[in-house]
């Protein structure tokens, strides 16, 4: 199932994607979500990336991504930095009391079920987040990025088509969960780890949804944690 939102004023997208802050802010500081998931959903230098034309929106999200390391270093500080955050995230929100027009529609795509399209690495309703965090167009200074936010590892596919083959495969043999796989030679990735060093995946896992269609995939070395 996935949910589209689409904003269609573009003085409203700011104010709505500070109004998603608010709230993954709040899921932190009642411990409903944790850190590491809000960093998949929001806190990312990808996130930060699609906003580079709103300044204020990269800050708030640069701070988003600096939760993890006051967390882990300065724990006593995080309620006080997460509270920071959603002052400002309050101040920066300007949404019209009265309008006349409908500005924000939503498309909730999925309650008729339809066949994955296995094979298209394009195909988010099959691959889910796969070649969004993990495809082959991330550049490196991505890459080495995410691995530092994780404290471990972080895996690129670095040829799309063939990891969509791959995936599929794994996909369509062993059914709904998570699985952790042996990568066959020749199936084309990286990873960076958080001392900036680059090394090669022997494993892969792959996170099958229970409708099969899949959730995530990343290669990984299991001689490091991740």
């Amino acid at each position: 199932m996935k949910l589209n939102i689409e904003v269609r004023e573009e003085s409203y997208i700011k104010s709505y994607i500070l109004i998603l802050v608010i709230g993954i802010l709040e899921g932190i500081e009642k411990e409903t979500i944790s850190l590491r998931e809000a960093t998949e959903m929001l806190f990312s230098p990808y996130t930060m990336q699609m906003v580079k034309n709103c300044p204020d929106l990269v800050n708030i999200i640069h701070m988003g991504t600096e939760l993890e390391d006051i967390a882990s270093l300065i724990p006593e500080k995080l309620i006080e930095a997460i509270r920071e955050m959603k002052e400002v995230c309050h101040r920066e929100i300007k949404l019209s009391q009265e309008r006349d027009e409908r500005y924000v529609f939503y498309e909730l795509d999925g309650i008729v079920s339809k066949d994955p399209d296995w094979g298209n690495s394009k195909c988010e309703y099959t691959y889910g987040d796969t070649f969004i965090e993990h495809g082959s167009h991330h550049q490196v200074e991505y890459l080495k990025s995410e691995a530092k936010n994780n404290g471990n590892q972080f895996g690129q596919w670095t040829d799309n088509q063939q990891a969509a083959d791959f995936i599929a495969q794994i996909a369509q043999s062993q059914g709904s969960g998570i699985h952790d796989v042996p990568l066959p030679l020749g199936v084309l990735n990286r990873i960076f780890l958080a001392n900036d060093n680059q090394i090669k995946a022997n494993m892969a896992r792959v996170i099958v949804n229970p409708d099969n269609t899949v959730q995530v995939s990343y290669p990984f070395s299991s001689s490091y944690p991740h």
